[in-house]
């Protein structure tokens, strides 16, 4: 699977070799100037929306209908997209970490705020994950170009919901103190609410490859 993964890797890392190195030294230097952390968490999400991208690829140039003539079991050419994808994140992580680090060096507030930098990195990484491995497995269901048009459906219509509850008054009896003590718990114990986070990711994404296992070996190309 070694081969499927640097096939991924090194097609991907061509494509978008330039425009990651741009990004990189733009989102470094608006960072430190601005003192926000905004864009090494935006990193993230683009690195693991990157991933989609070897779907792509290997659907324009017909990768699948050539994969089934080879030596290689069907699960291993769905996990090494699945790996790709999160060796992609580990990159984004590893520069917001280090960014951010240098961004409080350079503005002098590292002693106080660098454990709010990990427990957020933490936090984001999760949610990407997860969200990536739901959109990783509607592409091998459907496309990936359909893929990215049901997830972004589905977060309207998540936002849509709060809106309509809202606008309907069910909102206002919310227990909202509820919501201020589970902050207050999350605030307090940071690194369990971040590995709580990580392994609902680990879940989800071990859940979304067998799904994409089972409908890619089901699949004619």
């Amino acid at each position: 699977m070694r081969g499927l993964i640097y096939k991924d890797f090194d097609t991907l890392m061509e494509v978008y070799k330039k425009n990651l190195l741009l990004v990189a030294v733009l989102y470094g230097f608006m960072t430190v100037a601005m003192k926000n952390d905004f864009f090494l968490y935006f990193s993230i999400w683009m690195m693991g929306f990157y991933g989609l991208t070897a779907f792509s690829l290997d659907t324009q140039c017909g990768w699948d209908r050539y994969a089934r003539t080879l030596p290689i079991q069907d699960w291993k050419i769905v996990a090494a997209k699945f790996v790709t994808g999160l060796l992609y994140i580990g990159i984004a992580v590893a520069y917001s970490i280090v960014m951010g680090v240098v961004s409080r060096i350079v503005n002098g507030t590292l002693a106080h705020s660098w454990g709010e930098l990990l427990a957020t990195v933490g936090l984001i990484t999760a949610i990407v994950v997860a969200s990536t491995s739901i959109m990783y497995f509607l592409a091998v269901k459907f496309s990936p170009e359909k893929a990215r048009t049901y997830f972004m459906i589905v977060f309207m219509a998540i936002f849509a919901g709060f809106f309509l509850l809202d606008r309907a008054g069910i909102l206002e009896d919310f227990p909202v103190e509820r919501l201020q003590t589970f902050g207050l718990w999350l605030e307090g114990n940071a690194a369990l609410a971040v590995l709580l986070a990580l392994l609902a990711a680990a879940v989800v994404l071990l859940v979304m490859l067998a799904a994409a296992c089972g409908v890619y070996r089901r699949k004619e190309f």
